[in-house]
């Protein structure tokens, strides 16, 4: 780090800018009497020094690991648990051992497509090993069985990308480069349609799922799958956002695992979108609700034993267990809320209201996420657009 010094000349007292190049060479430069612009020509000179602008040498001590280091200290407070998870995540497993070595100042466009152009080719190597080894499983064959593993999706390699420009353009509003290499490259083609990712429930597997449920769990899963709530906003949800009578509840925050040096703790944050949202119940959710002992306790609403659930007991094991007893195939505890979302739909609920309901921040997240699901429900509109304009023709209806 360079610093700031003071001058005493015969004309007055200056300011000066004590810093070094990357071959280590010092450098000391009188700029002017006023101190806030010596120190604003320091940091462009420390800019310069790491981008290797101005016929300047890169500075290869300020590595991709160090600019990410600052990144996410700065940046933390500001996000929720499990997103500073994902992205120290994303640094640590993905892009640091790629990248980490690499002066910022040096990182280029081409560097990062040849990034993602290995994480594809491993991605697709591995799901060859994955398939080979699903095919032995199903035709029985001998041979030792091993761990399926697990590729990556474009999706994922996507946000890899999408976090690394994040941190490349705060580089460049700090001035320490001067441009994103990220920036324009455009995302992978998705491998899947949200169709076929996503699985949901009908109202007859609905009502096998909630009988199948210990009782323990069930009236969790009730208002998950009734209520369309996330798993973290279910095991942050306390008594005082709950309005029994008003048939309303206030999601506020969300409960999230975070990792820590001596393993993992959980913690409480904002909910997804940073806003709270505010949920109408239908009757039997608040019938279910009003049968909790924990009302009268006040604090959480979803407990086990007067402690918080375990996010991954919850979902690996009681909520598996319900589904096994129900004869059902296996989904993700997510999808319980696209299941609520399909329902509201097949009711004939607006998009609107659908939009409200979930907390998504625009129209077209949820067009996007469930658009695929409409179709069905407003079959027959262009007929009744037709009898609209031209009614029934010779006596033929135009239904």
């Amino acid at each position: 780090m360079g610093s700031v010094y003071k001058r005493k000349f015969a004309s007055g007292i200056m300011y000066g800018v004590d810093y070094r190049l990357a071959s280590g060479r010092r450098i000391r430069e009188i700029i002017s009497a006023d101190k806030k612009q010596a120190e604003q020509v320091l940091k462009q000179r420390e800019a310069d020094v790491v981008s290797g602008r101005n016929g300047l040498p890169v500075s290869r001590s300020h590595t991709l690991r160090v600019e990410a280091a600052g990144w996410l200290k700065i940046h933390n407070p500001m996000l929720g648990p499990r997103t500073r998870e994902s992205y120290e995540m994303v640094f640590r497993c993905h892009l640091d051992p790629f990248f980490g070595d690499t002066p910022l100042g040096a990182l280029t466009t081409e560097q990062i497509l040849a990034y993602r152009a290995a994480r594809l080719e491993e991605a697709e190597r591995l799901q060859q090993i994955r398939d080979a080894e699903l095919e032995r499983r199903r035709k029985r064959r001998p041979g030792k069985r091993i761990p399926l593993p697990r590729p990556l999706s474009s999706t994922s390699i996507n946000y890899h990308v999408t976090v690394l420009s994040a941190m490349l353009k705060a580089a460049v509003a700090a001035n320490r480069i001067p441009r994103n290499p990220a920036q324009g490259i455009k995302k992978l083609p998705a491998g899947h349609n949200r169709e076929d990712h996503m699985q949901v429930l009908d109202p007859a597997q609905v009502r096998a799922f909630l009988a199948a449920a210990a009782d323990e769990v069930r009236p969790l899963f009730t208002v998950a799958v009734m209520a369309g709530l996330r798993l973290g906003e279910l095991l942050a949800l306390r008594w005082d956002d709950v309005d029994l009578d008003g048939a309303v509840l206030t999601v506020r925050r969300s409960r999230g695992r975070v990792r820590r040096a001596d393993g993992y703790e959980f913690q409480e944050g904002q909910p997804k979108g940073k806003k709270s949202r505010r949920v109408e119940l239908s009757r039997d959710v608040v019938q279910t609700l009003r049968g909790l002992p924990s009302r009268f306790a006040g604090g959480r609403v979803f407990e086990r034993n007067g402690k918080p659930y375990d996010a991954n007991n919850l979902t690996k094991r009681d909520f598996v267990r319900a589904l096994r007893h129900a004869g059902l195939l296996k989904i993700r505890f997510h999808d319980l809320r696209h299941t609520y979302a399909a329902l509201l739909i097949a009711a004939g609920a607006h998009p609107k209201y659908i939009q409200a309901q979930l907390g998504h921040a625009s129209i077209t997240t949820t067009l996007n996420t469930y658009g695929h699901l409409l179709p069905k429900e407003f079959r027959g509109e262009s007929d009744r657009l037709s009898r609209l304009v031209f009614g029934e023709i010779a006596g033929v209806s135009a239904r």
